[in-house]
């Protein structure tokens, strides 16, 4: 269920603060963020009026022809691959080309490829990409048509905010330790040394502030955790869609490569918000 006010066409971005639309759009390509190579260098074209985001059609029009990086791996296209494996056979073909071992010609541009081609496989959302435009080229536009999944909006503004309420706090904890230093040098001339040391900490060390530093510092990370818990779930429910659809690949629909697709849009956001979460758990232990 969309969030009371939430707008019910599609463009919720242009309806939200400027930090919040930023998280949005960063969140929605960041299948290009992660430099797929299957994306040609020019440049894809204008976003869309109001939206940030490319007009429909863009996805496959900025594709070019790449090496399947599934061939070079000697491995049929699949939605699914055990990264073990995928490790496997990274290490034996790279030892192969490596430009150290081999030197014939052409061994470079083997071990560049397979260095590529790994970098896709080992990446779920690449991986998930890479076979479905392999598969059926031009069925991930349909996924560029809408922003945030239906079933995410709510998990996107929990983020969201707590993201804004982690930077909001650190900032605040960064100017309490810049006014006692700022308070100490401009009172150098008419406080004694000491005085000066009692007042700094017992600015930044009473009881009453520590006690509220710690309490809000704890539900910061109890808010964080719940958010990790939650995005993980998600993450781990679409990765056992893509095993279901894997195990009957070879009885493969076009409601299935559809129904893929979705998932594929799900994951790229999911990806993206696991990785600012882990930069606000940083950010928290930081400063807290």
């Amino acid at each position: 269920m969309l969030p009371t006010g939430w707008p019910r066409n599609g463009s919720v971005n242009t309806y939200l603060p400027l930090d919040l639309r930023k998280l949005l759009i960063d969140s929605h390509s960041c299948h290009s963020i992660l430099e797929n190579p299957y994306r040609a260098p020019q440049d894809p074209g204008p976003a869309s009026p109001g939206t940030g985001l490319r007009p429909q059609g863009a996805h496959s029009a900025t594709y070019q022809k790449m090496p399947d990086p599934f061939a070079t791996f000697e491995m049929k296209i699949r939605p699914w691959l055990d990264p073990s494996l995928v490790q496997q056979k990274f290490v034996s073909l790279a030892a192969k080309s490596h430009p150290d071992s081999n030197r014939e010609p052409g061994a470079h541009a083997n071990f560049q490829s397979v260095t590529a081609a790994h970098q896709i496989l080992r990446d779920p959302v690449r991986r998930l990409e890479a076979a479905l435009e392999l598969e059926s080229p031009g069925i991930l536009d349909a996924a560029d048509g809408h922003l945030v999944p239906t079933n995410l909006p709510d998990l996107f503004m929990s983020i969201a905010t707590l993201h804004r309420q982690i930077s909001a706090f650190c900032g605040q904890r960064a100017l309490s330790h810049e006014q006692p230093a700022l308070s100490q040098g401009s009172h150098a001339r008419s406080h004694p040394a000491g005085v000066q040391g009692r007042e700094s900490r017992s600015v930044s060390t009473s009881p009453l502030s520590s006690a509220l530093l710690r309490s809000e510092t704890f539900t910061l990370r109890s808010d964080l955790e719940h958010l990790t818990q939650k995005v993980n779930q998600q993450w781990e429910r679409c990765e056992n869609q893509v095993r279901a659809v894997d195990a009957v690949w070879e009885r493969r629909t076009p409601e299935m490569l559809r129904h893929l697709a979705s998932v594929y849009r799900e994951m790229s956001y999911l990806q993206r918000w696991k990785s600012q979460l882990k930069e606000a758990d940083l950010l928290l232990k930081t400063c807290a």
